[in-house]
C-alpha cells in the first residue's frame, strides 16, 4: 500500500480533558498540541491536486505519482474546549508550500478548514485557489473557493476574447517564488510598542 506521507513525527502535548469516555475527554480538550513531521516525503500528485495545479498533475498522471522530498510538515495548534485552531499548519516541499487554517471541533468531529498553496515553480496552466474542506472527520467534504476561480477563469476567458486564444492562458499561469526561510517555524510577533501618557 502506497504512503502518501512519510517522515519522522515529533510531538509535544501539554493538554487536559475530563469525562468517562474518550469522546468526553477529547470534546472538552484544552491546551496546546504541536506536531512538526521532518526527513520525510509527500505524494506528488496530492502536491498538485491541493493547488490545483492542472499541468503538473497532468504530467504527474502520465509519469506515476513519485513521492517528493518532504522539507517539513508542521501543525502547532491550540484546543479550547475541544476545538482545535491552528496557529501555524503548512506543507512544505521543494514544489509548495501549503498553510491551512480554520478548525476542527473534536466535540461533534465537525471541521471547517481551507487550504492555500503557494507554488515554487512555474506552471502553465493552474487554477491555483484555495480548498475548502468542511463536514465531519468520517465524511469530508472537500471543495474549492468557487469566486476565487471564476475570477481567473473570466479573466481568461475575456484576454481570449480581446486578444486572441493564445492570450487566454496568461491568467493561469503560475511564475512560482522560492524566496523564504523555513516556513514551519513560527515566527514569533513583536509586542506592540507602549503607548506614551
Amino acid at each position: 500500500m502506497r504512503s502518501y506521507v512519510t517522515g519522522v513525527l515529533s510531538a509535544k502535548l501539554d493538554v487536559r480533558g475530563a469525562g468517562n469516555s474518550t469522546a468526553d475527554i477529547l470534546g472538552s480538550l484544552n491546551g496546546p498540541v504541536d506536531l512538526t513531521l521532518r526527513d520525510g516525503t509527500i505524494s506528488h500528485l496530492a502536491t498538485e491536486a491541493m493547488g490545483l495545479d492542472l499541468a503538473q498533475a497532468l504530467g504527474v498522471l502520465i509519469r506515476g505519482d513519485h513521492p517528493l522530498p518532504l522539507n517539513c510538515a508542521r501543525f502547532d495548534m491550540v484546543a479550547r474546549n475541544g476545538v482545535l485552531e491552528p496557529r501555524l499548519a503548512v506543507i512544505d516541499n521543494r514544489d509548495s508550500t501549503v498553510r491551512i487554517d480554520g478548525h476542527v471541533n473534536l466535540r461533534d468531529e465537525s471541521m471547517a478548514l481551507r487550504l492555500v498553496a503557494k507554488p515554487k515553480d512555474w506552471s502553465p496552466l493552474s487554477l491555483r485557489t484555495p480548498i475548502t474542506v468542511t463536514g465531519t472527520l468520517g465524511n469530508p467534504d472537500v471543495g474549492i473557493e468557487g469566486r476565487r476561480l471564476a475570477g481567473r477563469v473570466l479573466g481568461a476567458l475575456a484576454l481570449g476574447v480581446a486578444a486572441g486564444p493564445a492570450a487566454a492562458v496568461i491568467p493561469l499561469i503560475e511564475q512560482g517564488d522560492k524566496t523564504g526561510g523555513d516556513p514551519c517555524v513560527l515566527v514569533a510577533t513583536a509586542p506592540a510598542p507602549a503607548k506614551k501618557p
